[in-house]
């Protein structure tokens, strides 16, 4: 683990763990219905819309990015579509590059960038 990166440096996931983890709508599918809707019910804060541990990135999209130094990762989950996307870069400041990519196969993740 990282010491240094406190709760942070605790725990790791491939990108495998990731992509299982997306594919449960973001473990979302593992919960009781009534905490599952509680979940996913956003609510407007001054760093968008956030749920209970997960973004709302619009047009379906949630899900959670992560960022330790050297460490970059997104997790998204299409709650309309079942569609998933994962990516990590191993060099901060490659996230927007790994958008890039995501962006082309899902256009309509545009939400996570800010758009």
């Amino acid at each position: 683990t990282v010491s240094w990166g406190q709760a942070g440096g605790g725990m790791y996931s491939t990108i495998a763990d990731l992509g299982t983890w997306a594919g449960t709508g973001l473990g979302t599918s593992l919960l009781p219905a009534d905490l599952a809707a509680k979940r996913l019910a956003a609510q407007q804060t001054p760093a968008g819309n956030y749920g209970l541990g997960i973004d709302d990135w619009g047009q379906g999209w949630v899900g959670h990015t992560g960022q330790i130094i050297g460490w970059e990762s997104v997790v998204a989950y299409n709650t309309k579509t079942g569609a998933a996307f994962v990516a990590i870069v191993n060099e901060t400041g490659s996230f927007l590059t790994a958008m890039a990519v995501g962006l082309q196969v899902f256009p309509d993740l545009k939400g996570l960038m800010g758009r």
